[in-house]
């Protein structure tokens, strides 16, 4: 018998074969999964980077308002004492 033949037809060698060919097919399906995974990452990641754009120029015109309100009340104590 040829050994090809007999190696298709051992029972082991058979289950051998399911076992590789399952595994195969379950490594496919988690590296799809990591790649979804890797998507959303980058996509919050993205969001992220927006959010902290938002709030840092948020923050600047906050303190530039803050800062002209401090002129304008410094400019008004300065116009109201005895001195100026």
């Amino acid at each position: 018998m040829d050994p090809m033949t007999q190696l298709q037809q051992n029972p082991v060698a058979q289950w051998w074969k399911s076992a590789l060919e399952t595994q195969v097919a379950q490594m496919g399906v988690m590296l799809e999964e990591l790649g979804k995974f890797e998507t959303k990452g980058v996509e919050q990641a993205s969001t992220a980077i927006d959010e902290m754009a938002r709030l840092s120029k948020a923050g600047l015109e906050t303190a530039g308002e803050m800062q002209a309100a401090w002129l304008r009340i410094a400019q008004q104590a300065a116009k109201r004492s005895p001195l100026g």
